[in-house]
């Protein structure tokens, strides 16, 4: 996603919570030089209907609104994609973050909302965005270095037959290069990669849903989480929600 046509959906019951977000959000194009459009919706069937018409980068979402709430609308958001949607929950109870583990937010909103809070929400957004775009992995292959933009890898795993060597499934093929899974996992969980099982790396950005068995990934892709690992995984999650209430 680049800072220009981005499309923002604000998904909220309450009008005076619309009228409030799109004028901060043209408050915001006019501080930071930004082009956005925004699409309001005031029910979740309407907002569902526009996913299969507009390419949505940003989705403010509020959690209790009546028919179907926000948690059911993101489930739906990430059946459709991942880690190309960011979902922004905008809710008067956020004792319902640990309910939204399986559709990972970026963060949460408390309202009422204050264009401090949501300035320092967007922003926090880019700078993420634009971080995960700059970072790249090399790839020490039998035959040369490959430098890959560390969003395009889905997971990592343990090579079958050959020792000390990784395959890298990407979003659009796979490489094989020279490595350790141990290695690896140290430098990369603080860019959101979590140890499923004892030979698989995953990208958290590229997960659709899980449950304790297994997770599901936006290129099809199922791997197991085992039960030694499930804990970790669990606390991974609930941790970055924590973390972006406090942010």
């Amino acid at each position: 996603m680049t800072l220009k046509n981005i499309n923002v959906a604000v998904c909220d019951d309450e009008t005076e919570v619309l009228d409030t977000i799109k004028n901060y959000l043209i408050s915001y194009q006019i501080q930071y030089d930004i082009e956005c459009a925004t699409h309001t919706f005031s029910n979740g069937s309407d907002f569902l209907e526009s996913l299969d018409k507009i390419k949505f980068n940003i989705v403010f979402l509020d959690i209790e609104m009546p028919e179907m709430d926000g948690l059911e609308i993101a489930k739906h958001i990430r059946e459709k994609s991942a880690d190309d949607v960011y979902i922004i929950f905008v809710t008067s109870y956020p004792s319902y973050m640990h309910d939204s583990f399986q559709v990972q937010p970026f963060q949460y909103i408390v309202k009422p909302v204050t264009y401090d809070i949501f300035e320092k929400t967007m922003s926090d957004l880019f700078k993420h965005i634009q971080g995960r775009s700059n970072i790249r992995v090399v790839i020490d292959t039998d035959h040369e270095k490959q430098l890959v933009n560390i969003s395009d890898i889905v997971y990592i795993r343990t090579h079958e037959t050959q020792k000390l060597h990784l395959v890298y499934t990407l979003s659009d093929s796979q490489i094989c290069g020279r490595g350790t899974l141990s290695s690896l996992e140290a430098s990369l969980s603080e860019h959101g990669f979590i140890l499923t099982n004892r030979s698989t790396l995953v990208n958290s950005g590229h997960i659709l849903s899980f449950d304790d068995q297994s997770v599901r990934l936006d290129n099809g892709d199922v791997i197991n989480i085992s039960r030694r690992n499930l804990k970790s995984f669990r606390t991974f999650f609930a941790n970055q929600i924590i973390s972006d209430m406090k942010g």
